[in-house]
C-alpha cells in the first residue's frame, strides 16, 4: 500500500520499518493459512486474510514489470484527471489512514528534487498501481471460483478484504498520478531552459 503525503511530502519510513512490517504480516498470513487450510469454511475470515496477503505479495513480485511499461498505459482518463471521483469514494480518508498507521510503512514513496524526481515518482506510482491491480484481479477471480463451488462465505470475505487491500490502493495511485501530473505542468510553466525547476515549488503543495 503506497501513500502520498500532503503536497509532495512523502511518508518517509525507514527500510527497516518496511521490512519488519512485511515480515510480521507475512508470518501472520502464513499462520492463518496453516491454521485454516484444512477447514477454511470454519474460519473464512482468517483464511481470506491469509490468502489475500499471499496473492498481494505475488502481485508485488511483478512490480518491476509495471515500472518499465510505457506511461501511456497508466494515463488518466479525462473523467478522472481532477481526482474528484476518487475523493467521492473516500480516497482522502484512506490516504490519511495509511499516513498515520503502520500500514503506510509497506510502500512509502520518495521524491527527489527537480523534474527527474517527478518522473521517477510517476514510475513508482505506475509500479504500485500495477501490482495492486494484478492482486485485485487474482483475488476477485479466486473469490468467483469459491462462490461457484459453494464456498460463499470465503468468497464474500475475499471480496471484502480485497477492497481495502488492493482496490482502494489502485484508486489512490490513480489520484496520486493526477496530482503529480498537475505538479509537472506547474513546474514546466516556471522552468527556464538553463535551470532546474524551483525547489520551493517542487516541495510545495499540489
Amino acid at each position: 500500500m503506497t501513500s502520498f503525503g500532503h503536497g509532495t511530502q512523502m511518508a518517509r519510513q525507514t527500510p527497516v520499518r518496511s521490512v519488519v512490517a512485511l515480515l510480521v504480516l507475512s508470518v501472520g498470513a502464513g499462520c492463518a493459512l496453516a491454521w485454516t487450510f484444512s477447514q477454511p469454511d470454519r474460519h473464512p475470515l482468517m483464511f481470506a486474510l491469509g490468502l489475500s496477503w499471499v496473492m498481494a505479495c505475488a502481485g508485488g513480485a511483478a512490480c518491476q514489470v509495471f515500472s518499465r511499461l510505457d506511461p501511456k498505459y497508466f494515463r488518466p482518463a479525462r473523467w478522472e484527471r481532477n481526482g474528484k471521483v476518487y475523493e467521492w469514494i473516500g480516497v482522502r480518508v484512506f490516504r490519511r489512514i495509511l499516513l498515520h498507521t503502520p500500514l503506510g510503512w509497506l510502500g512509502p514513496l520518495g521524491l527527489r528534487s527537480g523534474r527527474s524526481g517527478l518522473d521517477h515518482l510517476l514510475r513508482d506510482i505506475d509500479s504500485a498501481e500495477g501490482r495492486h491491480a494484478v492482486a485485485a484481479g487474482v483475488s476477485l477471480t479466486v473469490a468467483a471460483v469459491y462462490a461457484m463451488t459453494d464456498h460463499k462465505a470465503i468468497a464474500a470475505w475475499l471480496v471484502l478484504v480485497t477492497v481495502p487491500l488492493n482496490v482502494y490502493p489502485v484508486a489512490l495511485q490513480r489520484w496520486n498520478r493526477g496530482r503529480v501530473l498537475e505538479l509537472q505542468r506547474r513546474v514546466a510553466a516556471v522552468t527556464r531552459p538553463d535551470r532546474e525547476p524551483a525547489r520551493d515549488l517542487v516541495h510545495g503543495r499540489v
